[in-house]
C-alpha cells in the first residue's frame, strides 16, 4: 500500500514448496493468514458483510469456527452446505475477500482554482477576481464507516490523485 492509497483489496500470496496452487482469490479458508502492517486496518468481507477485522499489526488467523461441521453436531446445517457446494461447482456460495485501508494521515493533497473566479462585492461595488489554492491532508477515523458509507463495492484500489 503506497502512501497516498486509501483502500485496497488484499492479494493472494503462495509462499514455499507444496503450497496450494488450486485456492481460489475469492475465498478465505479456515486457519488462512492475514499480514496486517502498522498503519492499517483489515477487514475481511464475506458477501459485502464485514464478518472480521483488525488493526493490530502482526498476522491474523482466521477462525471460522461458526461455520457448520460435521463434529459440531450440527449435521443438519453440514448437509446443507453440502448440497449448497454441490449446487454452485464444489465452491462456497459465497465471496470472500480482505481489503485493507491506510489509516496514516495522507499529507501534501492540493487544491485550487485553475481560471479566477468571478464575483461581484457590494461594499466596494466592484467586479473581482479571486483564486484559490493550498494543501489539506486526509485521515480515516472510523475505517468501518469509510467502507460502509464511501467506497464504492466494485472497487479494488483507490488512491488520492495529487
Amino acid at each position: 500500500m503506497g502512501d497516498k492509497t486509501v483502500f485496497v483489496r488484499g492479494v493472494q500470496v503462495r509462499q514455499g514448496k507444496g503450497s496450494n496452487t488450486k485456492g481460489s482469490s475469492d475465498l478465505v479458508s479456515n486457519g488462512s493468514i492475514i499480514h496486517v502492517y502498522p498503519n492499517q486496518f483489515m477487514m475481511l468481507v464475506d458477501g459485502g458483510k464485514i464478518v472480521d477485522y483488525t488493526a493490530e499489526p502482526g498476522y491474523y488467523k482466521v477462525s471460522q469456527s461458526s461455520e457448520p461441521s460435521l463434529f459440531n453436531g450440527e449435521f443438519g446445517n453440514a448437509l446443507r452446505e453440502t448440497f449448497n457446494r454441490v449446487r454452485f461447482g464444489g465452491v462456497v456460495p459465497g465471496a470472500q475477500k480482505v481489503y485493507y485501508v491506510n489509516l496514516q494521515e495522507i499529507k501534501g493533497i492540493k487544491f485550487g482554482t485553475r481560471n479566477p473566479v468571478n464575483y461581484f462585492d457590494n461594499f466596494y461595488n466592484a467586479e473581482l477576481f479571486l483564486r484559490a489554492h493550498g494543501n489539506y491532508s486526509v485521515k480515516i477515523t472510523d475505517p468501518i464507516k469509510f467502507y460502509a458509507e464511501v467506497v464504492p463495492r466494485v472497487q479494488t484500489v483507490w488512491r488520492l490523485i495529487l
